[in-house]
């Protein structure tokens, strides 16, 4: 969390893991739950592509959803190009 900014939910990618960003960052956290309250923990940043994405979480052995492995799979390649793509888009919404 840079800055006290909270980081942004992408999606959930199964009911303990979810995808995460930050104007950095692709960031894949991870559900606890202490007294009876959950919360989310960054486990893994990924600022480079979507391949070492899918690497991440193989290796964190997070295992999609359907609904989540067809959301990551529509991801751009690259962490830069996501955001390129989300600030065009927010561009046309403006308008």
């Amino acid at each position: 969390m840079a800055g006290g900014i909270p980081n942004q939910v992408l999606f959930d990618l199964n009911d303990h893991w979810r995808l995460e960003l930050d104007e950095l960052q692709w960031i894949v956290s991870q559900k606890r739950v202490h007294y009876d309250k959950s919360f989310y923990r960054p486990i893994a940043f990924i600022a480079s592509t979507k391949a070492t994405l899918e690497r991440v979480m193989a290796e964190l052995d997070v295992t999609p959803t359907d609904a989540a492995n067809s959301a990551v799979s529509q991801l751009p390649e690259t962490f830069k190009a996501f955001l390129l793509a989300r600030d065009a888009e927010g561009d046309c919404h403006d308008n």
